[in-house]
């Protein structure tokens, strides 16, 4: 079967195994004429969006703060031992410092859009390795699964085809195999993420970069084929999130039309959102994977449980991983599972029912996170503020906006800024001066006078982190050697600091309401919205301390009336929306969110704790600064699943996302003949 359930969960995790899955994978790799010193094990560890756990990324290592990835943590069993042919490459996730080729800060260019991914793999795949034999395996997750998908993609199919690598024929080029494939819920979401297939009609969202828009470096990688599987691949693993929703977080699934083709291709399907798959939260955010007191555990987190399932399949199939008897402690404590955590994810496992395909996983997903929300937007005890999670959960004094505001405000009195700003003001004066018509300067000035601008660049986006942490955190203590200063990361914005996970929360919740009162605007008293507003546009007014008054639904398409204009714009208090659902999805939600559906849900405590106490809520805290406060969607868009080439999977048995048709039939709006005409802030 090409689609299942994780295996329940061991008492004690899988670690006991590994040393007999070593054993078995070691015997699919072995050189049968036992000359090992020429076969080499080449393993490349791709990291997701974001993601840096390099050595040298020093106090800003994920690890410091226990938020690397289930790569990461893969990254530090494996084995690396040059001398005997072994070589394990770990590459940080895009929008992450990776001095290597050349990016030196965070960026949000990256994490939005993912620029910069084919510098990362090309520059893995133009160092072949000279030797007789060669197994390749790569690890991802996120973007990073996608890069990994990609870089095999080129080099079966480009770089180096029919199996041989390197120059020439003969002795000159090498055999190889790309022995197996581990990959965390691979999203490519480039260019253009799939969000904006709900107000335009733009076919090539998710996975290509638009000729005539986002012309950025490294966006076009996903495209044509790029993340189908090939058929020489010995194994694949592909663990997936039945949870995730936010639709510029589509899913590229390893199957291709209705069939996975031969091999050893097996997709599991996981309870949690993105990183509960992946990895990556910190222990204790939004009050979930806490110990007994109260406080975040590593050990506690959902997605520890993959990880465990990954680290064995890799095993089997002949990575070279460290078994447990031989991890270094600190990798060792990376795999630490908590007892609870194992009762609660096996109390869930045994209650999912069979399945024989993907889409069968994504609905049972989707219908009981929605039964979820819908008792935890039921004003009174079930209510999401009464829940243990939430008191648990961080909230700082300040939103991204109003930091964002403030630390703008303190730069005009800041005498450090302010010397900054004059300095640069100065210097770009002269150098536009320079630059004038009939001035003569040496080319050596001219390089000079750049250098001192880019000089006092960094210097004040150094002082703006300062700020940052200074106003975010102003009782923080001095930050002790190896620790992490109170500061943004270097390249990110005032608006990545603050913590907000119970005003999230919070508007996750109005939010449900909203749609429920939608679907039945009868129901409208229940959940505290104002029966006097339009049936089909209400809003619900969000409760304080918060930087929008309400959240609103608003028609799909280009005339949106956002902020008085059709095109996309940076946040605005004011435009805080969810998208109207499609109609064709309301039969499936009204049954998942009826009474009689709630009630069976909460008659399994076993499940809902998993929900309350692991499960993440991705999309109530995620920004993106083109789509206003939160993304596009909402909790009502069945998540895009891509299952080969750039097609998509209509797992709810219809299109969700077919908005131009309706955009057409609503408004008279051709979006594909508009589109060009889109102001893009």
């Amino acid at each position: 079967m090409n689609v299942k359930w994780p295996d329940l969960m061991p008492e004690v995790g899988r670690l006991p195994e590994s040393k007999t899955a070593s054993q078995l994978g070691k015997v699919l790799v072995a050189d049968p004429t036992m000359s090992c010193p020429l076969t080499l094990h080449v393993t490349l560890f791709f990291d997701g969006t974001n993601n840096n756990d390099a050595e040298d990324n020093g106090v800003w290592r994920d690890s410091k703060v226990l938020t690397h990835t289930n790569v990461a943590r893969l990254f530090n069993a494996a084995i690396d031992a040059p001398e005997d042919g072994v070589f394990a490459w770990y590459v940080p996730g895009v929008g992450t410092p990776f001095e290597k080729i050349g990016e030196n800060v965070y960026t949000t260019g990256g994490k939005a859009m993912a620029a910069g991914f084919d510098n990362r793999w090309v520059d893995e795949g133009r160092r072949p390795q000279t030797v007789r034999q060669i197994y390749v395996n790569v690890i991802g997750f996120s973007r990073g699964a996608a890069a990994a998908r990609a870089f095999v993609h080129k080099l079966i199919n480009e770089w180096a085809p029919d199996g041989k690598i390197g120059p020439g024929t003969g002795q000159s080029a090498l055999p190889y195999t790309v022995n197996f494939m581990g990959l965390f819920d691979t999203v490519a979401a480039v260019g253009l993420p799939d969000a904006t297939r709900s107000m335009f009609n733009f076919g090539a969202a998710g996975h290509s970069s638009l000729p005539w828009i986002f012309q950025l470096n490294g966006t076009a990688f996903a495209a044509n084929g790029a993340m189908n599987i090939p058929t020489e691949v010995r194994c694949c693993y592909h663990a997936f999130s039945i949870h995730e929703q936010r639709m510029a977080f589509a899913l590229d699934s390893i199957r291709m039309g209705e069939n996975y083709g031969s091999g050893n291709r097996v997709e599991v399907a996981y309870p949690g959102v993105h990183s509960d798959v992946g990895g990556g939260y910190g222990p204790g955010e939004q009050g979930k994977a806490c110990g007994s007191d109260g406080k975040g555990l590593d050990s506690c987190k959902l997605s520890q449980i993959p990880l465990h399932d990954m680290y064995i399949a890799a095993l089997n199939a002949g990575v070279p991983l460290n078994t447990s008897d031989a991890m270094p402690a600190l990798a060792k404590n990376d795999f630490k599972i908590d007892p609870t955590t194992i009762k609660t994810f096996n109390a869930w496992r045994l209650a999912a029912p069979p399945i024989t395909k993907f889409e069968e996983a994504m609905q049972f997903g989707m219908r009981q996170m929605l039964a979820w929300r819908t008792m935890r937007a039921q004003p009174g005890g079930q209510y999401v503020t009464e829940q243990p999670f939430y008191r648990r959960a961080q909230e700082d004094g300040y939103s991204p906006f109003q930091l964002q505001n403030r630390v703008e405000k303190a730069q005009k009195t800041d005498p450090q800024s302010q010397a900054l700003s004059d300095q640069l003001r100065e210097a770009q004066a002269k150098q536009r001066a320079n630059g004038a018509s009939g001035n003569v300067y040496s080319l050596s000035d001219a390089r000079e006078l750049s250098d001192q601008i880019d000089d006092l660049k960094v210097k004040q986006r150094k002082r703006t982190e300062e700020l940052t942490g200074e106003i975010a955190h102003p009782d923080r203590k001095p930050a002790e050697p190896g620790s992490r200063p109170n500061t943004s990361r270097p390249g990110e914005a005032p608006s990545d600091m603050p913590t907000n996970d119970k005003r999230d929360l919070r508007q996750g919740a109005e939010e449900m309401q909203l749609l429920l009162a939608y679907l039945d605007p009868a129901q409208r008293p229940r959940w505290h919205i104002d029966p006097s507003l339009p049936v089909d546009l209400p809003r619900v007014e969000h409760a304080a301390p918060s930087d929008s008054p309400n959240v609103r639904i608003v028609e799909r398409g280009l005339r949106t009336g956002l902020n008085g204009a059709t095109r996309l714009v940076i946040f605005d208090p004011n435009d805080d929306v969810v998208l109207k659902p499609v109609q064709d999805v309301l039969p499936f939600m009204r049954e998942c969110t009826s009474d009689a559906a709630v009630d069976r849900f909460a008659s399994q405590p076993d499940v809902v704790a998993l929900y309350d106490d692991l499960i993440h809520d991705s999309r109530c805290w995620f920004k993106v600064p083109w789509f206003r406060e939160n993304a596009p969607g909402g909790y009502f868009w069945p998540r895009v699943v891509f299952q080969g080439n750039d097609d998509r999977s209509h797992w709810l048995g219809i299109d969700p996302l077919k908005v131009a048709l309706e955009l057409n039939q609503d408004h008279g709006v051709d979006a594909t003949a508009n589109a060009e005409r889109t102001e893009i802030a």
